[in-house]
């Protein structure tokens, strides 16, 4: 049977598109996060009908003979920096694989990719789905940076050495921690969103990318989208007394309906304010915090380059293990259109 892809923004997909975009989307994250929870279908929906300000995004439902088979995602910059670059998701089903549908699909992202000026897709993989790495092989993919999942199981932390951390930083004479729970204070967006941008001094391997400059707009709009899909964001801010600047952060995020599974997003500092220990400093407390409110919390969940030696160093002395790579791929979209 034929293949057939209808497309729509994310903001006017029919709730019944959405609905089966959810299902599809849902059976992607059960292979490839086995045991992490889900967002329900009210905050999935809710969160990926936030606009955002500095984004395209187009998404696809495939369906062979009316069942749906498969979903594809590709998002892009509206800034001056990556215009060459948009980024791409891609699911097809277990028993729909090996029959072209995956291959339909990516030429379906590369047209519409190549439609707006992009000459370059990134895609990821995961060490717990092969078929994924084969796909992005076979068609011709560079793997441009690998990085690990880790997993910190909180019954193992060693509380006194989180202390100690954060001992050792409140000793310091110049700086203080900032708490903040999302959503982020209007009087303190443009300071939360300057921060924000430490990340663009995190390594990238091979990959051909641009700084991206973070707005308090970005901020608010993901912020936003968080929100929406029910889920609780907290921030630890270092901020520099004599200045007032924001010089360093870390993020934790999680789902109120099953706090199990933690979520361990963004830690930078400025690198004129590195070697002081500011990075141990935020991630001890941070976790001193959450291990005294979510008394439910197991697992705390994040993702490091396998370049980024300093991050690797502090999350292996908490006692963060790797459990899955992940894989970014590089596609030139010309070599995989359907049309020239």
């Amino acid at each position: 049977m034929d293949l057939e892809i209808h497309a729509y923004t994310p903001e006017s997909m029919p709730d019944a598109e959405m609905s089966t975009m959810y299902e599809l989307d849902r059976r992607q994250h059960l292979e490839a996060a086995v045991g992490d929870p889900f967002p329900d279908l009210r905050g999935y929906v809710a969160s990926r009908r936030v606009p955002r300000p500095d984004q395209r995004r187009r998404v696809a439902i495939a369906r062979v003979g009316g069942e749906p088979i498969g979903v594809s995602w590709v998002q892009w910059t509206v800034r001056e920096e990556n215009r060459h670059l948009a980024r791409i998701e891609l699911f097809v089903a277990p028993e729909r694989r090996r029959v072209g549908h995956g291959r339909a699909l990516l030429a379906d992202l590369a047209d519409h990719a190549k439609a707006d000026g992009r000459t370059l897709l990134q895609a990821w993989t995961t060490s717990r789905v092969p078929a994924g790495e084969e796909f992005c092989q076979a068609l011709g993919g560079v793997a441009a940076s690998t990085s690990h999942e880790n997993r910190l199981e909180l019954g193992a932390v060693d509380r006194e050495q989180l202390q100690a951390w954060v001992a050792a930083g409140e000793r310091l004479p110049n700086y203080e921690l900032v708490f903040v729970e999302s959503p982020i204070p209007p009087e303190l967006l443009e300071a939360a969103a300057e921060i924000a941008n430490v990340m663009n001094s995190a390594p990238r391997d091979e990959l051909r990318e641009e700084d991206e400059r973070i707005t308090a707009e970005v901020v608010e709009a993901r912020d936003q989208s968080s929100a929406a899909a029910g889920h609780r964001t907290w921030r630890l801010y270092t901020r520099h007394r004599p200045t007032g600047r924001l010089v360093g952060l870390t993020e934790m995020g999680w789902d109120p309906a099953d706090t199990a599974v933690i979520g361990q997003g963004d830690t930078g500092v400025l690198p004129d304010h590195r070697g002081h220990g500011l990075a141990k400093w935020m991630k001890a407390a941070m976790l001193v915090r959450l291990l005294a409110e979510v008394p439910k919390a197991r697992t705390v969940v994040t993702g490091n380059a396998m370049s980024n030696n300093a991050m690797l160093a502090i999350n292996q002395a908490l006692g963060f293990r790797p459990v899955a790579a992940w894989t970014t791929w590089e596609f030139d979209p010309a070599r995989l259109g359907r049309h020239p």
